[in-house]
């Protein structure tokens, strides 16, 4: 990421194949971390994890109902500080997507519109007039934040996302809301996330892919439609997939299961060489639905099975992204600015799949095997000819083909996967990585006198180092397990980027000042206690947490090589079982509280009642039993979401969404009776399309039931007539359609042809 004074005036635009600040692709590798989700004290912490991942770049949306919970009253302090997040993505060399709806949807509460909006009567997500005025008044308080960290003021926004996932076109809203944010000042470039109505526009779009595992079909059919319909602006994932949501009732760690990080694996590979040169998970990390904030039946836990974990660990599948990250990294320029060539390699095999990319400054060749079984593989390479390469079941490997190394070395191929290359005082290291057990070959061409160089080798739990060259050029080739090579870490000392080879946990934090380098590790149970260092001088002593250790030191290879002395680590055990204490409600104190009186059952939200949870309903009604009644029902045709039913003091049932309660006759008292409803809204529907309200919804009916069978009923299909016709999706407002449809389709749509 370039320096803060290099971003000063800076211009963002882009082409076909990558953004670019001040004429220079970037390729954006993004996490995705929601600050209304973490608490604010975690913000950091979760920040260094993702440097450490080798991304670039955070996304975030930003949740309107979090900031203006009660109409007209805006907090943007203490965990709602937003200018204090992008500030920490500053400081950390973070660019940022800024995603501020209006609607995020997020599996957040009404998707992130505020819920007194339902009390308004307006059509959420539309060219509804009140909406737009309310929609803009948050824009106008939360874009001046935004706008003085953008990257052409000297911040870190990057992008700027309108509205989310708005699949239906409505191109007049969303070009609407681009003009609101063009005018008040956002001058990046601005995009939007899966609406394909948009592709020709002034607007960005991107795809969002949720495959099922080991499904490429699908999410390489939307990676060609998004070429085909856009084909002059760069090629965006918004949201890979980084896992998956849980709801009430549902499965862990997901809805869907486990999502195998060997997936992950094989899906970014196979996209980054469709030619996407931005790449956001969602989630890198979820977080927490904190109280009553979720989407309707979303679970409080937003873990996502992501890279980093609910609780902050570091998951498998943060590994796996790490490794990908480390190899864009170290060839940034061949992944922003090459060409999918389909002629550099092919192969015979129906179960493998090939692919390349080429650039001036080296190529790079995909084999992914689909089979679920290991197995080896012919692949023919242009003008190299035939290589055979293992590869486990189901399994993608990004190898290298020609690419220039730093002063001046080539690599010619590699049955071995790279993690990183650089320079180290004029000599060139490359850093390789594999399977334990797994036997490799490198080719490498010296710069000066052209002499070829294959090296063979078995990668092993210990580290491999091999020295090539002479006198006037050398090479450091490491090869490392995938394990090691995963956590492998970088700090910076004297302008030198240092290698660790570790087993540990995380590299925190690196600080020097001139005479040594230190650094904070997290260890944890487990962790491999050997670390390797690169460095090209002797150290004078190494000390762990002030005490010094032996080392040992090669002075041809710039290793040095130490053993971490045994820690005690103390685990500590929460005991649950002790010191609860209940009470039990008194339902007569609940009768005798403060009530409001309604005439009408109106939506709680229009009363100021803006919080989901826990709202008691209260009444008095007559009844008069008669002999030889039926069966007595008290039904509830519609409460959101739970509700627990009290008649006359005693509990009679619980339901969700509708109840249908047969009651006892000897429950009910001849004249007045009372009846008490405690209702729990859990959140809202997360679409921003239905605005359905909380708490009791119909009235409530006692007496006795009567079925009444439905007869000839009617239907319709609507087909493609006067109403939908060429250019009407693009412009049809869905969110009008589906709350006030008889005010958009034609009449006849209503009365002909039942």
């Amino acid at each position: 990421m370039l320096s803060l004074e290099d971003l000063k005036n800076s211009v963002v635009d882009f082409n076909e194949k990558s953004f670019r600040i001040n004429g220079k692709p970037i390729f954006i590798y993004s996490g995705e971390i929601h600050y209304f989700r973490v608490p604010k004290e975690l913000w950091e912490d979760r920040l260094i994890k993702v440097k450490r991942a080798f991304l670039n770049c955070i996304s975030t949306y930003f949740a309107w109902n979090w900031h203006e919970q009660k109409e007209g009253c805006f907090n943007f302090s203490g965990w709602r500080d937003i200018d204090e997040f992008l500030r920490l993505c500053e400081k950390h060399g973070l660019y940022v997507i800024a995603r501020p709806g209006p609607y995020i949807c997020s599996e957040w509460d009404f998707g992130g519109l505020p819920n007194w909006l339902i009390g308004k009567n307006v059509i959420p997500r539309s060219l509804d007039r009140e909406f737009m005025k309310y929609a803009l008044r948050y824009y106008d308080q939360i874009l001046p934040i935004i706008r003085k960290h953008l990257v052409t003021k000297g911040g870190n926004v990057i992008l700027f996302q309108i509205e989310n996932e708005y699949f239906w076109g409505n191109v007049p809203y969303l070009l609407s809301l681009y003009e609101a944010v063009r005018e008040r000042g956002i001058d990046i470039p601005i995009v939007h996330n899966v609406d394909r109505f948009l592709r020709g526009t002034q607007i960005i779009d991107s795809i969002d892919i949720y495959p099922d595992p080991w499904d490429l079909d699908g999410p390489e059919k939307q990676a060609e439609s998004l070429i085909e319909e856009q084909p002059d602006k760069p090629k965006m994932i918004m949201e890979f997939e980084g896992g998956w949501f849980s709801s009430f009732g549902g499965r862990l760690p997901t809805d869907r299961g486990d999502i195998p990080v060997e997936w992950t694996d094989m899906l970014l590979k196979t996209m980054i060489f469709k030619g996407f040169s931005l790449i956001n998970f969602y989630m890198f990390h979820g977080g927490t639905n904190f109280g009553y904030w979720t989407g309707k039946n979303i679970a409080s836990t937003y873990d996502y099975q992501a890279a980093i974990r609910e609780w902050g660990e570091l998951g498998d599948r943060y590994w796996v992204i790490r490794l990908i990250g480390a190899l864009i990294e170290s060839f940034s320029e061949i992944f922003t600015s090459c060409i999918i060539d389909k002629t550099l390699i092919t192969c015979k095999d129906p179960d493998f799949q090939v692919s390349s990319i080429t650039h001036e400054k080296g190529n790079f060749i995909l084999v992914t095997n689909k089979k679920p079984e290991r197995a080896d593989v012919t692949i023919f390479i242009r003008d190299l000819g035939e290589k055979r390469i293992r590869l486990n079941g189901r399994s993608a490997l990004i190898l290298p083909l020609n690419v220039r190394l730093a002063n001046g070395w080539v690599l010619e191929f590699s049955t071995c996967q790279v993690f990183y290359s650089y320079d180290l005082n004029g000599r060139t290291i490359l850093i390789v990585y594999g399977d334990p057990d797994s036997r490799h070959e490198i080719t490498l061409i010296h710069p000066f006198n052209g002499v070829r160089e294959t090296v063979n080798f078995t990668i092993y739990e210990d580290d491999f180092f091999k020295l090539i060259g002479d006198s006037s050029s050398s090479l450091l080739l490491v090869a490392l397990s995938r394990e090691r090579a995963a956590r492998t870490w970088f700090a910076e000392y004297l302008g030198k980027r240092i290698a660790l080879i570790s087993g540990l946990s995380l590299l925190r934090n690196y600080s020097s000042d001139g005479n040594s380098l230190r650094m904070d590790m997290d260890f944890k149970k487990g962790d491999g206690r050997l670390i390797r260092m690169i460095l090209p001088w002797r150290p004078r002593a190494v000390k762990v947490d002030g005490k010094i250790v032996e080392c040992t030191y090669d002075d041809e290879k710039w290793i040095l090589s130490i053993i971490l002395p045994d820690f005690e680590l103390q685990g500590h055990v929460l005991s649950l079982e002790e010191d609860w204490k209940y009470v039990e409600e008194d339902l007569e104190s609940v009768k005798s509280g403060s009530w409001i009186e309604i005439q009408r059952l109106n939506p709680p939200e229009s009363l100021g009642i803006v919080e989901n949870g826990h709202l008691w309903y209260f009444n008095k009604f007559k009844f008069e039993k008669k002999t030889g009644m039926s069966k007595i029902i008290l039904f509830i045709p519609r409460v959101n979401d739970y509700v627990s039913v009290f008649l006359n003091g005693e509990f009679l049932g619980y339901a969700k969404h509708v109840a249908r309660i047969e009651i006892d006759e000897k429950k009910l008292r001849d004249g007045d009776n009372e009846i008490l409803l405690l209702v729990e809204s859990t959140g809202h529907r997360n679409d921003g399309i239905l605005p359905i309200a909380n708490g009791l919804n119909e009235p409530v009916f006692i007496g006795e039931e009567e079925i009444i069978p439905l007869k000839n009923p009617c239907f319709k299909v609507l087909k493609e007539d006067s109403s939908l016709k060429p250019g009407v999706p693009a412009a049809l407002d869905y969110s009008k359609l589906v709350n006030r449809p008889m005010e958009v389709l034609p009449p006849e749509c209503f009365s002909e042809g039942w």
